[in-house]
C-alpha cells in the first residue's frame, strides 16, 4: 500500500514593519527579509515613514513592499476616527498604559504616536490582506503598530528587539507590555535573551534567537592568502560603524597615535557616516595623524568587503553610552570575521559571544586606547596567533553567521505561531 503524500506546510503570510525601509545602514535587515523569505515565507513589508530619498529596493520572489509616504498617514482622517470607534472599548486600557509608561524621550514619543496612528490609518486594509502574523522589526514603533494591528485584527504579533530599543533610555517605555503579549520575540543575542527574559521572566518560551547572518562567505583560499602583519608595520586598521557615540571610535584614533608615537606604522580606516564626524576628524588633526586616519563615509557593500580585503585587522571600540545605547553583537564584527581579519574588540554588550579572547579575536578591555594599541601589538609580527584566529573565527562564522540557518529559525518561529494562533495571549 503506497504511504499517502504529507500534506504540505500551509502557506504563511506575515506582514513585516519596518520605521523606513530599507535604510542604508541596515544591509543586515535586508537580508534577513530575503532569508525570511527564501524559507517559504509569503512576506509584506511596510515602510511607515518613507520619506523621499529613501534607497530603491531590489525586487525578491516572495516580498512585496508597500512604502508609506510621510502624508499618506495624515490622507484619511476619517479611516483613522472609525478605526477610533470601532476600537472604543480598548480606550481605557490604551489610556491606562499611556499613562503608566510616559514616553522617556522625543523619539520615543514619536515612534509611540507613528506606531499609533500607522495602525489606526491601515487596520482596515490590514484586516483584508489575509495575513497570519504581524511582525514589528523593531521593539519601538514598529512594535507598536504590530501590537495594536494585532488586537485591531484579531491577529498573533510578534516583534524584534535588538540594541538602541531595548537599552537606550531604558528601553521603549512599552516594552514589558509587548513582551507579555507578543507571540513570538526575535532578538540576536544571548545578552538580549537573558536581559528580556529578565524583565518578563514568562518570555523567555517564546524569545527566537536567531542572529543576522551572510549569505555567503568568502573563498577559504583569500583567508590563506593573506599576508603576515610585519611586526614594526605597515597595520592597516578598519573599522565600520556609524559615527556615533555608542561605536567609541575616538579611542581607534588615540591607539593609532600610540602605536605610532612607539613606532609601528598604523592606519585607520573608519567607514561610516554619523554627527560626529567633525570631532572624529578634529582629534585626529590635534593628535597630529590627520594623514593616518581616513573618515571614509558609508560605502555600499561591495566597497565595505574590498576593505576588508586589504586591511589586517578589524576594530570595535563599543561602549555603553550615557543615554544607555549600545550594540549587540555588531554585524560588522562576523562580517570580519570571515574575510579572515583579525578582531580586536572592546567588551562592551554582546561582543564577547563571537570574540573568544586568543581564540576567535582578542578583547581589549573597556575599548580603551591603551587596550586596542596593546592588542594590536599582539597580533603585529606574530603570524602563529593570527592563523588561529582566522580559523576559529572562520569556524565560528560558519556556525553561527549564515542567513540560511538563522533566517529559517525565524520562518520556523512564523509558522509556529501561525499554525497555533489560539495559543497567543
Amino acid at each position: 500500500m503506497a504511504t499517502p503524500p504529507e500534506p504540505e506546510s500551509p502557506n504563511v503570510k506575515v506582514a513585516y514593519l519596518f520605521v523606513t525601509f530599507p535604510v542604508a545602514s541596515q544591509t543586515f535587515l535586508q537580508r534577513e527579509i530575503r532569508g525570511v523569505a527564501g524559507s517559504g515565507i509569503e512576506v509584506e513589508v511596510h515602510s511607515m515613514w518613507t520619506p523621499p530619498g529613501t534607497p530603491p529596493w531590489e525586487p525578491v520572489p516572495g516580498v512585496t513592499l508597500h512604502s508609506h509616504a510621510p502624508g499618506e498617514l495624515f490622507s484619511r482622517p476619517d479611516l483613522i476616527a472609525l478605526e477610533a470607534l470601532r476600537q472604543f472599548g480598548h480606550l481605557p486600557y490604551g489610556l491606562g498604559q499611556a499613562l503608566a509608561h510616559p514616553p522617556r524621550s522625543g523619539d520615543a514619543l514619536k515612534h509611540t504616536l507613528l506606531g499609533t496612528l500607522f495602525a489606526l490609518r491601515h487596520a482596515a486594509a490590514f484586516r483584508q490582506a489575509g495575513y497570519n502574523l504581524i511582525h514589528g522589526a523593531w521593539a519601538t514603533g514598529p512594535a507598536t503598530a504590530a501590537a495594536l494591528l494585532g488586537t485591531f485584527c484579531g491577529l498573533p504579533f510578534s516583534f524584534g528587539a535588538h540594541a538602541y530599543d531595548v537599552h537606550r533610555h531604558g528601553g521603549d517605555p512599552f516594552l514589558v507590555e509587548k513582551l507579555k503579549h507578543a507571540a513570538l520575540v526575535h532578538t540576536t543575542t544571548q545578552m538580549n535573551v537573558d536581559h528580556l527574559s529578565g524583565l518578563v521572566p514568562e518570555a523567555r518560551e517564546k524569545i527566537v534567537l536567531a542572529r543576522r547572518g551572510l549569505v555567503t562567505l568568502p573563498p577559504l583560499e583569500d583567508l590563506a592568502a593573506r599576508s603576515p602583519i610585519p611586526k614594526a608595520g605597515p597595520v592597516r586598521i578598519v573599522s565600520v560603524g556609524r559615527l556615533v557615540p555608542k561605536k567609541g571610535q575616538a579611542s581607534q584614533i588615540e591607539a593609532v597615535a600610540r602605536l605610532r608615537k612607539e613606532g609601528i606604522a598604523a592606519t585607520l580606516r573608519i567607514i561610516g557616516e554619523g554627527p560626529l564626524r567633525d570631532d572624529l576628524a578634529a582629534l585626529a588633526r590635534s593628535l597630529g595623524i590627520a594623514d593616518a586616519v581616513t573618515l571614509a563615509g558609508h560605502l555600499p557593500e561591495s566597497a565595505v568587503r574590498e576593505e576588508y580585503r586589504q586591511a589586517d585587522l578589524f576594530c570595535h571600540s563599543g561602549i555603553v553610552d550615557k543615554e544607555g545605547d549600545r550594540d549587540g553583537l555588531p554585524n560588522v564584527i562576523p562580517e570580519a570575521m570571515a574575510h579572515g581579519l583579525p578582531v580586536v574588540s572592546s567588551d562592551a554588550a554582546g561582543t564577547t559571544e563571537a570574540i573568544h579572547d586568543g581564540k576567535t579575536g582578542l578583547i581589549a578591555p573597556g575599548g580603551t586606547p591603551e587596550a586596542i594599541a596593546a592588542a594590536v601589538k599582539q597580533l603585529a609580527g606574530n603570524e602563529a596567533l593570527c592563523a588561529t584566529i582566522r580559523a576559529n573565527a572562520r569556524a565560528w562564522v560558519e556556525e553561527n553567521f549564515l542567513v540560511s540557518k538563522n533566517a529559517a529559525k525565524l520562518a520556523a518561529g512564523f509558522r509556529n505561531v501561525a499554525a497555533a494562533p489560539s495559543a497567543i495571549s
